[in-house]
């Protein structure tokens, strides 16, 4: 203002000047306008439903397109006929994540081959196996520098111990679930929506459907996302020398629909929207476990109807829609 009263901008500076001013005006407006659009969303069923379905998303189509996080299947080997060293939890915690990368290069660097026996979402306890270490060495061998004067058994567990401990460290725990390497959390988290939905206190159907809407799109999507194909499943082993445990892939049904079927059994649309979603998984999962479990759960929820739902028009409807869709 003291600058443009001195004269000291020409008509030009001037003209640029009051462009700059519009433009700064309009990107404050803007940037107003979408906080309070943000503002108003928080807290909405529906943006927080986006939220977990977009995380569930995710970590499911990170799990088609490499089911075993890169590494290979865990080996067919009988308990009493297993070689190698356990590595055990240290306390009771999840395990959110683990280090795939950091178990290669210890494989690598210890000549060894790391079997992992628990997937992110486990929940571990003090004594738990979390892996087992095969070492293509002998334990004398891998003792190295041991004290010469100590006793060879005593120098190899005294090395192999110190060498297990970086396996892990590969391992990170916490008192919560991850969505990051946790495929079935996402469904889980989803489902529980539903429950809290179908509680005496709320009873709103409409949410629990649309929950259950969110699971199907989920399930049968994440399996044809880019890379999902069982062909670059197998073909996605980064780890050659590490191993994985599968995932219990019927959970990522049962998770998900069983306890909105024990809370909405009573619940005539929901238990009907749930028979036409499962034969939907059904008919379109490429994965057979899935499908599989899917009819499962549609026989079992039509059990669980028929147990809860008085009325007999209702038990009629419902033994209908079962045998057009899965008879």
């Amino acid at each position: 203002q003291v600058a443009l009263g001195m004269g000291y901008y020409g008509s030009g500076g001037r003209f640029v000047l009051f462009l700059g001013t519009v433009v700064v005006l309009v990107l404050l407006l803007v940037t107003l306008v979408q906080w309070v659009r943000t503002l108003s969303s928080l807290g909405r069923m529906s943006n927080t439903l986006e939220k977990i379905e977009g995380a569930a998303s995710e970590a499911l189509v990170s799990y088609w397109r490499s089911p075993l996080l890169g590494a290979g299947p865990a080996p067919a080997v009988a308990e009493g006929e297993r070689r190698g060293r356990p590595v055990y939890a240290r306390r009771v915690a999840y395990v959110r994540r683990i280090d795939m990368d950091a178990l290669q290069a210890y494989a690598d660097d210890n000549e060894a081959r790391v079997h992992v026996r628990v997937r992110p979402g486990a929940l571990v306890y003090p004594g738990a196996e979390l892996a087992w270490v095969e070492f293509d060495v002998s334990d004398e061998e891998l003792a190295g520098t041991a004290d010469e004067d100590a006793p060879q058994d005593d120098a190899a567990d005294d090395a192999i111990g110190e060498s297990l401990r970086h396996v892990l460290d590969a391992f990170y725990f916490g008192a919560e679930r991850s969505f990051d390497q946790d495929p079935r959390f996402g469904i889980i988290v989803l489902s529980e929506t539903a429950q809290r939905a179908l509680s005496p206190a709320v009873n709103d159907p409409g949410t629990a459907i649309d929950v259950m809407n969110r699971m199907t799109r989920l399930l049968i999507e994440s399996q044809q996302a880019k890379g999902a194909s069982p062909a670059a499943a197998s073909a996605a082993r980064e780890h050659d020398r590490v191993t994985m445990v599968p995932l219990d892939e019927p959970g990522l049904v049962f998770d998900g629909f069983a306890p909105i079927a024990r809370d909405g059994g009573g619940t005539l649309e929901v238990m009907l929207r749930m028979q036409r979603l499962l034969s939907m998984v059904a008919a379109s999962s490429r994965a057979g476990t899935v499908a599989r479990a899917a009819r499962d759960m549609a026989v079992r929820a039509h059990a669980v109807g028929k147990e809860h739902l008085a009325v007999q028009a209702d038990l009629d409807a419902l033994d209908a829609e079962h045998r057009r869709l899965f008879a």
